[in-house]
């Protein structure tokens, strides 16, 4: 019996995992709290809502999380 050959890719699975988990739980929750989700103290950044650019932010890190994962994990190994 052969053992199965190590997983090069593992931390780069470990690291995506928690990168986006990390970005899904703080982006809608703690993250839009502390960036100014008190709709009486609206906070601007660049002359938009904080709230936005957070929203943005964390939206732009999950896709890039799918995208690493598309281009480096989810393959076809022939």
């Amino acid at each position: 019996m052969t053992d199965p050959p190590p997983d090069k890719l593992r931390p780069l699975r470990i690291r995506l995992t928690v990168v986006f988990l990390t970005a899904l739980l703080i982006g809608p929750g703690l993250g839009a709290h502390l960036s100014g989700g008190d709709p009486e103290n609206v906070r601007f950044l660049f002359g938009v809502p904080a709230l936005y650019l957070w929203l943005v932010f964390t939206c732009l890190v999950m896709t890039s999380c799918i995208l690493i994962a598309a281009r480096n994990l989810w393959r076809d190994e022939d």
